[in-house]
């Protein structure tokens, strides 16, 4: 068979049932967008069933005030799914694919359940049906079920049956949706069974559904007809060994050999819920609604030996946030030392300090290359990996440098270089390093992250700054070398092919007009503040402007917002700058990194404050390098107020600000302090 499997996400993070879910799945790839479900998520049922009494018809058209024509399948749960979805803050219709493919003159079709004992379990009509719960064909009811004692619950599908519908839609139908029915109940039971017990009736249910998707494909014309087999949610079984990606098979027209991608993931081996939604218009030649958040599936190269090495790294990479907090709580703890160590500091420890002092900005550069040694192991492995190879560093620092200012310098202008042609590249350790997203946490491609982002921006800028105090003497060479590598990094954060990161891009940009001002010899006047302002939007209609030019299966999220405003007003930029915003005022609330920004912000002011005519007098020494810390500053502060998430990216670029003027201050001489 012409088919590769790949991993397909789950996306439950805004369901209002907790944990991952059929339902969530099915509404998700219904609306093109994350949806929220309801208990009703499964409440599907044939028109001409007796419901609670009533008949199907008559049921549906008391909520509905509408006759079910001739529509053989009804979805009775719709309305309270949409209203649970009605305060959400982005565009989502629940039926949307299915409304969509009826106004194109297609027919859709679902057959099967997952039914319980007295549970209707029906989701699966949710991706059929449009926002009337209207599904043209098929069969849903009970009867499609045969009484099994050796099934889970006592019930399994009547495979012939079963068969015998699909076969029937096939003929009449353009989307057939089929729930097999055997492997949920299967994956829900076996939590209540022995070991032993679970592989065989996981064993079992999997040979029906293979028999099932058999006789399916042998009605089929794969050179113009598409299979897809998806698994719409992990198990508990799954979750608890972090397997949270559950597989996707795709074969027929338009499949080749290889591994599934979309332009949303841009991975290899992965796609979301939201592109099955977008491939489906996609295979009809339907013009895809802007509500629709997913791309159409690709396929890329790669083997089954590939996907699982894939399967592998994510899983590790669900154990990101643990390291994550934990880096945060280290640095916090490090600097609170440091500070009070600053202020009580005696002579004998100074020079030992100062080669102290770079392991947080190193620590982080130690973090982004830990992929190239090794993918992420088990949390206390990665700890002693990341130290070892911190210390590493710092030892290579003072073997070429001697000195401590100047190895921050070669730990930030590595750190500069190495992101730089890593996203020239493809992104490959910004992919895999614990500081970029897990895809179990992020459904779609987010480029650099706002983790990265504020790496970049801050290491860059004191870069920049070392560069041109290099060049001092070649004043025009000075200010052109400064204004392209200030450009490399706004467009190598911004640009939707690379960084794709809008508000790391204008934050950067931000940063880069204050800087370049000051490189120049002027001072920051109202027109320079001004220019500042308006770097944010020119910088984001060029990045937009970019994203517009490429095909729409590429285009990111950046293009989608330009989208949403054009078709819905003003209205849609302030509710996506909304959002953004109640993102960072819950991590400002909740996060270590919002406490790790304040505690940088209050240390790097009590460091400007010890003698401050000595360390102002110190950074005058160095004026190009000041003006990078300055810009760093400025990219810190611009990070927070332009990005959700910006705290976290804000703290990061503040790490090489706090270092900066941390090694000032250390090299102020004891005797001026006392004196």
């Amino acid at each position: 068979m012409n088919v590769r499997p790949a991993a397909v996400r789950g996306a439950t993070t805004d369901e209002l049932i907790a944990g991952y879910s059929m339902g969530s799945c099915c509404a998700t790839i219904s609306a093109g967008t994350r949806a929220a479900v309801t208990a009703d998520a499964g409440k599907a049922f044939n028109a001409d069933e007796t419901i609670l009494g009533r008949p199907g018809k008559e049921f549906y058209a008391s909520l509905f005030d509408r006759s079910v024509g001739e529509a053989e399948v009804i979805h009775l749960g719709i309305n309270q799914i949409r209203h649970a979805n009605e305060n959400i803050d982005y565009p989502i219709e629940i039926g949307a694919l299915g409304k969509y493919l009826h106004r194109n003159g297609i027919k859709t079709a679902t057959v099967g359940n997952s039914d319980m004992p007295n549970q209707p379990h029906r989701e699966a009509v949710l991706i059929a049906a449009d926002p009337n719960g209207i599904v043209d064909f098929g069969n849903v009811g009970s009867d499609i079920l045969a009484r099994d004692p050796n099934y889970p619950y006592g019930i399994r599908s009547n495979i012939s049956k079963l068969t015998m519908q699909a076969m029937s839609a096939i003929k009449k139908a353009g989307l057939i949706v089929v729930d097999i029915g055997d492997t949920s109940r299967a994956a829900e039971y076996a939590t209540k069974c022995t070991e032993k017990q679970q592989y065989t009736i996981i064993e079992q249910s999997i040979r029906n559904a293979d028999q099932i998707i058999g006789s399916i494909i042998s009605a089929l014309d794969l050179r113009k007809d598409r299979i897809l087999l998806i698994s719409t949610h992990p198990s508990q079984r799954s979750i608890d060994r972090c397997d949270f990606l559950p597989p996707v098979v795709a074969a027929g027209a338009g499949i080749k050999h290889g591994l599934l991608t979309s332009g949303s993931t841009r991975s290899k081996g992965i796609i979301t819920n939201c592109d099955i939604s977008a491939g489906i218009t996609d295979y009809f030649n339907i013009k895809q609604p802007l509500s629709f958040v997913g791309r159409p599936i690709a396929i890329t190269d790669g083997s089954i030996d590939d996907l699982i090495a894939i399967s592998s790294s994510i899983s590790t990479q669900t154990k990101r946030q643990p390291i994550m907090r934990g880096i945060a709580f280290f640095i916090i703890f490090f600097s609170i030392i440091v500070s009070v160590y600053v202020l009580w500091r005696r002579n004998a420890g100074l020079a030992v300090m100062s080669w102290i002092a770079l392991i947080p900005s190193t620590l982080l550069l130690a973090v982004i290359l830990a992929p190239i040694i090794a993918s992420p192991p088990p949390i206390q492995q990665y700890v002693i990996l990341i130290s070892v190879l911190t210390i590493t560093l710092i030892a290579i620092c003072w073997l070429i440098t001697k000195s401590p200012g100047a190895s921050f310098a070669l730990i930030c202008f590595w750190t500069t270089v190495i992101m730089l042609l890593d996203l020239a590249r493809g992104g490959v350790l910004t992919r895999e390093t614990v500081l970029s997203y897990s895809p179990v946490d992020g459904a779609r491609y987010y480029g650099i992250g706002n983790e990265l982002m504020g790496s970049l921006i801050g290491s860059a800028m004191i870069t920049i700054g070392f560069i041109a105090s290099a060049l001092a003497g070649a004043k025009r060479l000075r200010i052109w070398v400064a204004a392209l590598l200030l450009t490399i990094v706004v467009l190598a954060i911004g640009l939707p092919s690379k960084g794709a990161n809008a508000g790391g891009a204008m934050s950067a940009a931000v940063a880069s007009i204050i800087g370049f001002a000051l490189w120049r010899g002027r001072r920051i006047t109202k027109a320079y503040a001004v220019a500042a302002v308006l770097a944010v939007p020119i910088a984001f209609g060029l990045i937009a402007l970019a994203d517009q030019l490429r095909s729409g299966g590429f285009q990111s999220h950046i293009g989608r917002a330009i989208g949403l405003t054009a078709s819905g007003g003003i209205g849609e930029l302030f509710i996506i700058m909304a959002r953004k915003l109640e993102m960072n005022i819950i991590l400002t609330q909740n996060s270590l990194w919002s406490r790790l920004l304040f505690i940088l912000a209050a240390s790097s002011y009590v460091l400007l404050r010890i003698n401050r005519l000595e360390v102002i007098n110190r950074l005058r020494k160095s004026p190009d390098v000041t003006i990078g810390i300055i810009a760093a500053g400025v990219g810190a502060i611009a990070a927070v107020l332009l990005n959700d998430s910006g705290v976290v990216a804000g703290a990061i670029a503040l790490i090489y600000v706090w270092t900066a003027l941390l090694l000032t201050a250390l090299a102020v001489p004891r005797e001026t302090l006392d004196a």
